[in-house]
């Protein structure tokens, strides 16, 4: 199996109407905002990360080392799992 990667561009709206023009932006349910990756992919990463390296889930789950300096630059990777 292949890699899938998604580039969107949200909508982005603005109020012809109003004086100032405000602008919203589409969001999704399915990623945080400003995210590179979804929560899904978010949420994988972070269980997998449980005793277990950067280097050993990339290599087991054979992802590209670009999808952890997407993850870290979002920030999410300062933050440790819960153990449940």
């Amino acid at each position: 199996a292949g890699n899938v990667y998604l580039r969107i561009t949200p909508v982005r709206c603005f109020c012809e109407h109003c004086d100032d023009h405000p602008a919203a932006t589409e969001q999704y349910d399915w990623c945080e905002r400003n995210a590179s990756v979804t929560k899904a992919l978010e949420a994988c990463l972070m269980r997998n990360l449980i005793h277990s390296t950067v280097e050993d889930i990339a290599r087991k789950k054979r992802w590209e080392p670009g999808l952890f300096r997407l993850f870290e630059a979002a920030g999410r990777s300062e933050r440790r799992p819960e153990h449940k």
